[in-house]
């Protein structure tokens, strides 16, 4: 293995060693079930082209030896994988943390809006583009977590907060950079014809998987506009997320009625611009020991379409008394605890 190392060393990409630092930073992870993964060796391309020269390097190596000896390679980018694939014992973990450009194409003449990513970028590397921009009124169906990588997320299908109304990640996905087993860079689109093989490739991309397919150095992603909303004054783009939590009071009867209330949420129409993520929890600070739920709401829009979408579910349903009854106590902390945070 000496000599791939040589070769590396040579093109100038950076190789760790077990026991220095940016190895051990490189493999921490926060899944205790792979704390004790550790590579041979940790290898850190900044470019691309250095992905491909190490596809092709470990080729010419594998191609000589014995399939007991042979080298094999492992792809990371923000480890945050629960199955461990961005984790090994054995071979070469490829972290690409250090191709984390992101170039955003938001001229006013470009449509639709998109935005250019490299192989290791996180979703904090992206939204940052976007804050320090001062960009306002756009958004992209990314991850909620700035610290997961862009490319695990997308090539595995993608939940955002937005997908109800824009799609999974991957439906946002335009163009994919693939360094291929044989070593070739291939560029994929939406352009491609479906039935050739690039067509087929990028078909697969997109929720297929993580590296099923080759290692994904560049992204192509759609960028959307927030809704416009008219108040007779001015047209502005606006987007809230706030939180709810919502205690019931003690006894087995005011739990009975939050569950009842929970289940009838969950069953819910909601607007395609609406989100929700709801979260039991016990509040210790508060001495509390029966359950609460806690909503982390995403909204396409104003503060008030929120209030009316939750309006909508104490007042809606069978107005027998049991049932308007558990939509005025439901309606109590609704109103007392609400906390939203609008970006200004």
């Amino acid at each position: 293995m000496s000599g791939i190392l040589a070769s590396l060393e040579f093109e100038q990409i950076a190789v760790y060693k077990p026991g220095e630092v940016e190895y051990e930073k490189s493999i921490a992870t926060a899944y205790l079930l792979y704390r004790f993964a550790r590579p041979s060796y940790v290898v850190q391309p900044t470019h691309p082209a250095q992905v491909q020269d190490i596809v092709r390097y470990l080729i010419e190596y594998n191609d000589r030896q014995k399939p007991d000896s042979q080298v094999s390679i492992t792809i990371k980018n923000g480890s945050h994988s629960y199955a461990g694939f961005s984790s090994t014992d054995k071979g070469i973990l490829l972290d690409l943390s250090k191709m984390n450009r992101v170039k955003l194409n938001l001229d006013k003449d470009s449509h639709p809006k998109s935005v250019t990513i490299r192989g290791g970028a996180l979703w904090g590397h992206v939204y940052k583009q976007l804050i320090n921009g001062r960009h306002k009124g756009y958004m992209l169906a990314g991850g909620d977590c700035s610290t997961v990588g862009v490319s695990g997320f997308v090539l595995g299908g993608g939940l955002s907060a937005f997908s109800r109304s824009l799609g999974m990640a991957c439906d946002n996905l335009t163009e994919a950079t693939i360094i291929t087993a044989d070593g070739r860079m291939v560029t994929v689109g939406e352009n491609r014809d479906p039935d050739s093989d690039e067509g087929k490739l990028f078909w697969a991309l997109r929720g297929g998987g993580a590296g099923n397919f080759g290692i994904v150095v560049q992204l192509k992603m759609n960028i959307h506009q927030f809704q416009k909303e008219d108040d007779s004054a001015r047209t502005r783009e606006t987007v809230i997320a706030g939180r709810y939590t919502w205690f019931p009071y003690p006894g087995e009867v005011e739990e009975a009625k939050l569950m009842a209330t929970m289940n009838e949420s969950y069953t819910t129409k909601w607007v395609d611009s609406l989100a929700i993520h709801s979260t039991w929890i016990c509040d210790l600070q508060e001495a509390r020991t029966l359950p609460a739920i806690r909503f982390i709401v995403y909204h396409n829009g104003e503060k008030n379409s929120i209030d009316k979408q939750l309006d909508k579910l104490v007042e809606q349903g069978n107005p027998s008394d049991q049932t308007s009854e558990r939509r005025r106590e439901l309606a109590k902390p609704l109103r007392r605890r609400t906390d939203y945070a609008v970006p200004s």
